[in-house]
């Protein structure tokens, strides 16, 4: 499919392709990549939040476990105190 835009400012036109230039590539190869991606925002940004939640989450279970773990820790020391004794 093609795509035809009209009305770019030449000073725009001019930094796509010095863009595509350092990379290598044709001002349509440039474009095509960016408008690619450009249609995938919305969806890399679910995947974002998604993952950052999950982060939270685990971040929160690390925490109680850790907490979990300090406990049992300071009763096993208590534990064998008391047996000490």
């Amino acid at each position: 499919m093609n795509v035809l835009i009209r009305d770019i400012n030449p000073s725009v036109v001019q930094k796509i392709d010095e863009l595509a230039q350092k990379k290598n590539l044709s001002r349509n190869e440039f474009l095509k990549k960016h408008l690619s991606n450009l249609s995938m925002v919305e969806q890399i940004e679910d995947v974002e939040s998604r993952y950052i939640e999950m982060q939270k989450k685990m971040l929160w279970v690390i925490e109680q476990n850790t907490e979990a773990l300090h406990q049992f820790v300071e009763e096993f020391h208590e534990f064998n105190e008391e047996d000490e004794s």
